[in-house]
């Protein structure tokens, strides 16, 4: 019965040390992404409500999210949080824009590749 007693005792600790790891997590992604109100992001409540918006203010105990939308701040407590993460990274029109860039540099690249016997041959030496 002691044994038992011990083990429960050191499970409520190792509980409370595991709760505090996931908070302290949970706020250097929070700083990370503050970024003074300009990354969108998506934050997932431990009751399982959704939150989108900006982070506009990051405290000791909680921060606050701005909904991009409506404009309405909400603050949050640490404790609260399950996970905070980036909304979308590049938009559509910037993967449009480096997927021609890329395909533009490629066609540059094959131009200006040595051909024939010439060690140097930009912008082709035989004629197409």
């Amino acid at each position: 019965m002691i044994v038992l007693i011990d083990l429960q005792i050191v499970r409520a600790q190792t509980d409370a040390e595991l709760e505090r790891n996931r908070v302290e997590r949970i706020k250097t992604n929070v700083y990370r992404l503050e970024d003074s109100g300009k990354t969108k992001v998506t934050i997932q409540l431990q009751n399982g409500k959704t939150l989108k918006g900006y982070i506009t203010r990051t405290g000791e105990d909680s921060f606050d999210v701005t909904n991009y939308k409506t404009q309405q701040t909400i603050a949050i407590a640490y404790r609260d949080v399950a996970q905070v993460k980036p909304r979308g990274g590049s938009s559509k029109g910037m993967k449009t824009v480096l997927t021609v860039v890329g395909a533009a540099a490629f066609v540059v690249l094959v131009l200006t590749l040595p051909r024939g016997n010439s060690p140097i041959c930009p912008l082709g030496c035989r004629s197409f």
